[in-house]
């Protein structure tokens, strides 16, 4: 996931990301999709109170499938449970930031979950 995303420049540290895998499961929620014994893909997300009252957004935070897997059903059911563990949670909405390159198949499957477009992820490198 890290080699083939917009933030494949910055370090990646195996401990810190195992650690980060370890905190979510304690504050959100860790789905992971398998083929056989392989892991094909993965979902992290965590509730937010919503900034201006007491409501709560869930937030995907990491969304992976692999390559060979793209064109099946994983990155739906991973993304159904979410919304069904949103909803268990008492979360009001989701939301999601996609960073994909080739949105036109992400935004076919957010289309399918009912979800539409609100906005855009933007970055810009501060260090060189």
């Amino acid at each position: 996931m890290h080699a083939e995303g917009h933030y494949a420049d910055l370090i990646y540290d195996h401990d810190i990301a195992a650690e980060y895998g370890r905190r979510v499961c304690e504050y959100g929620c860790f789905f992971v999709a398998r083929k056989d014994a392989d892991i094909v893909g993965f979902f992290t997300g965590s509730l937010q109170q919503y900034r201006f009252g007491p409501e709560y957004v869930a937030v995907e935070e990491l969304l992976y499938v692999a390559p060979e897997h793209r064109t099946g059903s994983i990155g739906y059911r991973l993304l159904k449970a979410f919304m069904q563990w949103a909803k268990d949670n008492g979360a009001s909405e989701v939301s999601f930031a996609t960073s994909v390159e080739h949105r036109k198949g992400f935004d076919a499957l957010a289309g399918r979950l009912g979800m539409y477009p609100v906005g855009a992820v933007y970055k810009a490198k501060l260090n060189g």
